[in-house]
């Protein structure tokens, strides 16, 4: 297998105190190696961290993004704060240039409510939990989008992962993608294998690589 080469880019500084200025920081970092051609690969941080990264994309082709989780992640705000814990689907599904987004594997009921889920499918969403995906497999996953000729970008979390592969995960329920039969996941886009802040974003790895 020929893989492309691969360049750490490092770390976009932190500051525990400055949430929206971490955010400012992910989304320039990530402007940044998308404006050499290179396609961004972004490692670690909380639920605030997928929110700068799809902003970076603006003004380019419409975007799908493939979330992987065990939750839904649509929640509009918690305790007054809407960019942080479970709300980064539906942060980008605001975006103008995000045009659909497929929710896969979920399962866990987490901080989602009914109305949660109404929203995200009047949003245009693909929700498919965990056993639908093991039951019609990823071929037809991607038959549910081959019309569109678009960008994607790929957001997986810990939680959708088998626990035995990934035996740091704070929460840990049976029914995962990866529970009864392994699957290989598309790409890691955020990790958090410390506690999550809903008003901090901490430093994320941006590698960057050649397009395909």
């Amino acid at each position: 297998m020929h893989l492309p080469p691969m360049v750490d880019a490092g770390d976009v500084p932190g500051d525990l105190s400055d949430g929206p200025g971490n955010s400012r920081r992910t989304t320039a970092a990530v402007s940044a190696i998308l404006e050499r051609g290179v396609i961004p690969i972004c490692i670690g941080g909380d639920d605030s961290v997928p929110i700068p990264i799809p902003r970076a994309y603006a003004g380019r082709e419409p975007l799908t993004i493939l979330q992987v989780d065990a939750h839904l992640d649509f929640r509009d705000e918690i305790d007054g704060v809407r960019e942080g814990y479970s709300s980064p689907m539906r942060r980008a599904s605001e975006m103008e240039h995000v045009e659909r987004i497929l929710q896969v594997g979920l399962r866990g009921v987490g901080s989602a409510r009914a109305s949660d889920v109404i929203d995200a499918r009047a949003a245009g969403n693909l929700l498919v939990n965990a056993r639908e995906l093991r039951e019609r497999g990823v071929s037809w996953l991607l038959e549910q989008d081959a019309s569109r000729r678009i960008g994607l970008s790929a957001s997986t979390a810990m939680g959708s992962i088998r626990p035995s592969f990934l035996p740091f995960q704070r929460s840990r329920r049976a029914d995962s993608a990866t529970w009864r039969r392994g699957t290989c996941c598309p790409g890691l886009a955020r990790a958090s294998p410390v506690p999550s802040s809903p008003n901090t974003c901490p430093p994320s790895i941006v590698t960057q690589c050649p397009r395909w």
